[in-house]
């Protein structure tokens, strides 16, 4: 396993790896596809989506030149297990750093469902099992740091999280309380939960602590964490403002 987190270097020219959740459908299909269309690097794209055998995934993503490799494995986001086998696969399979994470996967439903954990659903799917995602997968997003490029984390959201910024106070305290409301309303729900995406950025933040030295000292070196409206990407984006300043190209 240590052999697992040790990632290596990948001079410019290979293809970079990009790891992505969702992507199969709706935004996170739009976000991805995006990306890959915008990207100036070949890519080894390794996609984890509930329905890895849909045909739009190989016709929207397999077939873009930059595309070197396209690996589809079934991800079921209400399942730790599932993202376990899902991040293992990622670091047995391949040896080097993981350039960009792409957490596009986001789930929305008509009522409230809790699980035999008394997790709510939509949180569940949006905050935390990404979150475990993460937290699995982070050596390999931070290792090794000289000479090489930030690797880059992505949450895809949508206009309704800025919107629900600016009506709730969400904090780890009170997401859930704010889940629980009756009567349910699903798109609530949807915009609230996709905030808490930003307490995941703080918390991996506040691990690596020691080594923030960016220019503006708000982000390690060796990680750039981004957000996503509408498929644009934002970068430089503080964790109290997911909505960024800059687009990358």
């Amino acid at each position: 396993m240590e052999d697992q987190l040790n990632a290596q270097y990948v001079p410019e020219s290979t293809s970079i790896l990009v790891v992505a959740t969702g992507g199969s459908s709706g935004l996170g299909l739009e976000a991805l596809a995006t990306y890959v269309k915008q990207s100036k690097n070949d890519i080894i794209l390794v996609l984890g989506c509930r329905n890895p055998n849909n045909p739009t995934i190989s016709t929207r993503l397999g077939e873009a030149p930059n595309v070197r490799k396209l690996d589809t494995f079934e991800l079921e986001l209400t399942s730790d297990d599932s993202i376990r086998r899902f991040a293992t696969h990622v670091l047995e399979t391949y040896s080097q750093r993981i350039s960009v994470l792409l957490l596009c996967a986001g789930a929305m439903y008509a009522k409230r469902i809790v699980d035999s954990s008394g997790i709510e659903q939509t949180l569940k799917v949006n905050v935390l099992s990404q979150g475990l995602l993460l937290e699995c997968l982070w050596p390999r997003l931070l290792d090794p740091a000289g000479g090489m490029a930030c690797s880059r984390v992505v949450f895809v959201a949508s206009s309704l999280h800025k919107k629900a910024a600016q009506q709730y106070e969400v904090s780890p305290s009170s997401i859930d309380s704010l889940l629980n409301g009756n009567p349910w309303k699903s798109m609530s729900a949807y915009s609230i939960s996709k905030i808490g995406g930003r307490y995941e950025i703080a918390t991996y933040r506040h691990r690596c602590q020691p080594r923030i030295c960016s220019a503006n000292g708000s982000f390690p070196r060796d990680l750039l964490v981004i957000a996503t409206i509408h498929g644009l990407c934002y970068a430089d984006v503080p964790v109290h403002n997911l909505h960024g300043r800059r687009q990358v190209s």
